[in-house]
């Protein structure tokens, strides 16, 4: 755990939503960054809440990330996961935001951030976050919750495979 990310860094929030205000899954931004060889989980968003409260969070988040931040979402197969990503990039108008299409299971999107993890290369900064964070990436793929985990799949994977072609809205992690 460390007081800062470097300041100079490539970086991206990842974005698992859910829209279940007060119970059932959690939406998460997770942001993190790349410097020097070293990944910094740099911040996570967590909540429980409604259709509109996300596009909120999100906006809220990306004004805070800055324009340096791409904002990366999952996108749910099929057409209601593109509807939904496609409407973010609508309400984030001025940011780099993009859905990611996502193949395979939960546990072999992770594994690149988990071999990161097992090998030193990740740092976390220190926040209030950090305990619920540990909790929930310790206790997957069999723990009540992997929306986290999902979140930094996204970011970790939309980081380092930079596989956004201009003009792709919907990008495959």
């Amino acid at each position: 755990i460390v007081d800062v990310a470097p300041a100079v860094a490539q970086r991206v929030r990842g974005w698992d939503t859910a829209t279940t205000k007060g119970g059932g899954d959690w939406t998460v931004g997770v942001k993190l960054s790349r410097a020097d060889g070293l990944f910094y989980v740099e911040h996570v968003e967590r909540e429980q809440m409604s259709a509109g409260e996300v596009e909120r969070r999100m906006l809220a988040m990306a004004r805070f990330d800055g324009a340096g931040c791409a904002q990366r979402e999952e996108m749910e197969k099929g057409s209601s996961g593109e509807i939904a990503a496609a409407a973010h990039t609508r309400y984030l108008a001025g940011f780099d935001h993009a859905g990611t299409r996502i193949t395979g299971d939960k546990v072999t999107r992770a594994r690149p951030f988990m071999a990161q993890c097992e090998a030193g290369n990740v740092r976390l900064v220190r926040g209030s976050w950090n305990a619920d964070y540990l909790a929930e990436l310790c206790s997957f793929p069999t723990g009540q919750h992997d929306d986290q985990v999902d979140a930094t799949s996204c970011a970790f994977n939309s980081l380092t495979l930079n596989v956004r072609a201009p003009g792709d809205y919907g990008l495959t992690i």
